[in-house]
């Protein structure tokens, strides 16, 4: 499931290497040379031996050695299938990531970070992918509740399903709608808009209650809405859910509002 570290708002998937700073003007020469050599005993190894492997192997070092050099860009791999090389363009991906962190818009630190993704898979990964890994795991948690679960179910043929609608033990059924998030907390916009979504779909027919569940931390006006009496048709209620270990307070929600 997520990291630990998001239970408190971020919880960023990369490369446990950290980027490495700037090359010096000494290693990028010392690069240079490798390459220089390199490339020169592969070139003369082409005529002069029989071992053609090893030197095409010398010439994509020697190759891969000049390119540091020229661009200042650290080696992540050499070698691999096809005598490939993968150079370490992604630490732009990483530094994509780094500043996602800082971001004050969740939305605009999560499409960075799709962005990131995009760059260099091996270093982020999609929060499409994540948000979809988080529903399969909140499905698995809803059952565990002994609740009957549907997914994706389509209300309006001419709009987005809804996430899940669980029926409990006792035939009562609730709406859950499941909001991923790796940065920030979740906050009123996200409960109206969510909340919006839903009436949008069912067209405001039915009065099942709505779970909202989140991977992120509740902010306080979210906190506060929790605790708020309210005497709407639609009970609603919001938590945060990120592992087994928080499936006790998502049964007992499900239950509140389950009608």
């Amino acid at each position: 499931m997520n990291e630990p570290e998001g239970r408190d708002g971020v919880s960023v998937q990369v490369d446990p290497s950290r980027p490495s700073p700037p090359m010096q003007w000494w290693e990028r020469l010392g690069a240079v040379a490798i390459g220089l050599g390199s490339g020169g005993a592969g070139c003369y190894a082409v005529f002069a031996t029989s071992n053609q492997a090893g030197a095409a192997a010398l010439v994509l070092a020697g190759a891969a050695f000049l390119l540091i050099g020229v661009q200042g860009t650290r080696l992540l791999k050499l070698g691999g299938g096809g005598n490939s090389i993968e150079l370490a363009q992604a630490e732009a991906a990483v530094r994509v990531v780094e500043r996602a962190k800082h971001e004050k818009d969740p939305e605009v630190a999560e499409g960075m970070v799709e962005a990131a993704a995009m760059i260099s898979p091996a270093i982020a990964r999609s929060p499409r992918q994540e948000a979809r890994r988080y529903e399969d795991e909140l499905q698995i948690a809803l059952e565990r509740t002994g609740a009957i679960v549907k997914r994706e179910v389509v209300w309006d043929p001419t709009r987005r399903p809804l996430d899940f609608v669980a029926e409990t033990a006792s035939g009562r059924k609730a709406l859950v709608e499941a909001i991923a998030r790796r940065y920030g907390t979740l906050s009123m916009k996200d409960v109206r808009d969510a909340m919006g979504q839903v009436d949008a779909v069912t067209g405001g027919i039915g009065d099942a209650g709505l779970l909202i569940v989140t991977s992120a931390p509740l902010s306080g006006e979210v906190q506060e809405f929790n605790a708020e009496p309210r005497h709407a048709r639609r009970p609603v209620e919001v938590i945060s859910w990120n592992d087994e270990r928080d499936d006790g307070i998502l049964g007992r929600a499900l239950v509140r509002v389950a009608r």
